[in-house]
């Protein structure tokens, strides 16, 4: 009897092991959690395999409409050869007509010149049979980018979506600049988001100073999509350093990848953000704000308010309290009541207890010469410093459409193809006129230069990048006067410069010799012409395309037609 119950017992035991053993299981596979698949470094697509610094990096080909697989290497590649990479299971690639072997070593110096790259998934075998072209980059660093899960169409497509990364910048000389993780990848811009090739913020996870720039996480790669030179912006930092201007980005050209596809030339650069490398600024009534002239591009996160003509959005703090929102409104709102009402011959000593003056004078400067059509209404900043309690204009920002580049192919001289706001209302004062003429001399000089050789340098160091980035992206936004070279755009960036100059000097010097012809629209522009003189048939046709508008009318309604003498300053209508 003791036996069978012994029996029995262990029996049940065993059945009950045995059952809780799969409901254990059972269990397991219910909670257990999902673990993603890491991303490989290197796909299935056909590429080639560079040696670097950070290791080993894949190059994927790039086919075009033109019956072209281009390969874009950047330029720290110094060795004559490359492994192919391809995954055998999803692809062949043939090479003059023989199997290419994944992980074969090629000679960059004779690369067969012909390639077939036929995907073995059903219903997609591609037979075309491209020229094999190699191109390589020189004299700038590369930046390579792998997303952790997204694809870049993805991120391309919403500027709210991000992913992290790895990162890797590499020096052309093959040294390891910097290697990190990113935080946040993400696209931005406004117009410039519209462009097909895109620019991007970056947010690495720690602090760091790529390419010698001041320590912080955020940075810019700026596309320059709308600037067939892709200098413009390199030129605008490189004058404002030179003039002076504080809190001007540090930046540096590079060859982007983007998940081991070249994207182009890109300039990475700092972000304007108040930081000890950056905008620094100290105190409980420290702000930076950036203008935003249509309502519908302010960022709800941030407190945002309207005064002079346009809505200024405080982009730090990011949420400012009662007390510090109620000083910066008013300290702005007072700033625009004082220039408005300031006269000719008034003192500048009421402006300036509240205001940094000299920096007014400067962004005019800049403003004028640059002519980019964007200020005084997007990408322009001021700054109230909490140890002067003063407003300053700056930093400056964006410049891809300064010097005659933008899409309706602004090529006159005399017209302000930006917003007259506040550096501009205070040109008519004495005082202030005698500010701007002071910094005149310096700024010729500087101009001078950069016509002189400095664009000439800029371009020949960024040539064979941008060569590569017209086949990979072309020219697809900005003013191109010869698509074949950059040489036609850069002959119009300096004549344009150079004219600039010419009318920045007469109308400081000879400024009774000029009339101003305003056009009050939402934005307000300006023409200058020659007392005595008429606007020209090319600057009216300019106009009726740039407001969409059938001509002009002045305040009475006395239509401005060719042959219109203009003696005196006046306002126009669009009609």
């Amino acid at each position: 009897m003791k036996k069978t119950i012994i029996f029995c017992i262990l029996i049940l035991t065993l059945v009950l092991v045995v059952a809780l053993s799969g409901g254990r299981k059972e269990e397991a596979d219910e909670i257990a959690p999902v673990q993603e698949e890491s991303k490989p470094v290197f796909d299935a697509d056909p590429g080639v395999i560079i040696v670097s610094p950070a290791g080993d990096m894949k190059i994927k080909f790039w086919t075009d409409e033109n019956g072209q697989c281009l390969l874009f290497l950047p330029a720290f590649v110094k060795e004559e050869k490359v492994r192919l990479s391809f995954d055998e299971e999803k692809y062949s690639v043939l090479l003059d007509g023989r199997e290419g072997k994944d992980g074969e070593t090629l000679e960059l110096s004779s690369l067969p010149e012909k390639i077939k790259l036929r995907s073995l998934s059903i219903g997609t075998a591609d037979d075309t049979e491209y020229d094999l072209v190699c191109m390589r980059s020189a004299d700038i660093p590369a930046v390579f980018i792998n997303t952790a899960s997204l694809e870049m169409g993805e991120i391309d497509a919403d500027k709210e979506v991000s992913d992290k990364a790895e990162y890797f910048g590499i020096n052309p000389d093959g040294s390891l600049d910097h290697s990190g993780v990113l935080e946040m990848i993400r696209a931005r811009g406004n117009s410039s988001f519209q462009a097909y090739k895109k620019s991007y913020r970056l947010k690495f996870s720690q602090v760091c100073g790529p390419f010698g720039m001041s320590a912080d996480k955020s940075f810019i790669l700026q596309a320059n999509a709308y600037d067939n030179t892709r200098i413009r912006n390199t030129l605008a930092y490189t004058m404002a350093d030179e003039l002076g201007l504080p809190y001007t980005p540090q930046f540096m050209p590079v060859d982007l990848y983007l998940n081991n596809d070249y994207a182009g030339n890109y300039l990475f650069l700092e972000s304007v953000k108040v930081s000890s490398g950056r905008v620094d600024i100290k105190g409980d009534d420290s702000f930076l704000l950036e203008v935003i002239q249509d309502e519908k591009r302010l960022d709800d996160r941030y407190f945002s308010f309207f005064s002079g003509q346009t809505f200024l959005q405080v982009n730090y703090p990011e949420k400012p309290d009662g007390k510090a929102r109620r000083f910066c409104q008013g300290r702005v709102e007072e700033l625009d009541r004082i220039i408005e009402s300031l006269s000719p011959e008034e003192s500048l000593d009421d402006l300036s207890r509240i205001a940094d003056v000299p920096s007014f004078a400067d962004m005019f400067l800049f403003d004028f010469v640059t002519n980019e059509i964007d200020a005084g209404n997007y990408s322009t900043y001021l700054y109230i410093d909490g140890r002067d309690k003063k407003v300053y204009m700056g930093p400056v920002w964006d410049y891809d459409k300064a010097w005659g580049n933008e899409k309706k192919k602004n090529e006159l001289i005399e017209f302000n193809a930006y917003s007259w706001r506040r550096p501009e209302l205070l040109f008519d004062n004495y005082e202030y006129q005698a500010l701007v003429k002071e910094k005149i001399p310096d700024l010729m000089d500087i101009t001078d230069k950069m016509v002189a050789e400095g664009i000439d340098e800029m371009s020949e160091r960024i040539r064979a990048s941008v060569e590569m980035d017209v086949v990979r992206n072309g020219n697809k936004g900005g003013q191109s006067v010869n698509e074949e070279s950059m040489d036609g755009d850069l002959t119009q960036l300096k004549d344009y410069l150079k004219g600039r100059m010419r009318l920045l000097y007469d109308v400081t010097e000879h400024g009774d010799e000029y009339c101003r012809v305003y056009v009050r629209e939402k934005t307000g522009r300006l023409f200058w012409v020659k007392k005595g003189e008429s606007l020209t048939t090319k600057e009216l046709d300019f106009g009726r395309r740039l407001f969409g508008c059938d001509g002009f009318a002045l305040e009475d309604g006395c239509a401005l037609d060719e042959g219109f003498v203009i003696n005196e300053d006046c306002v126009v209508l669009p009609k």
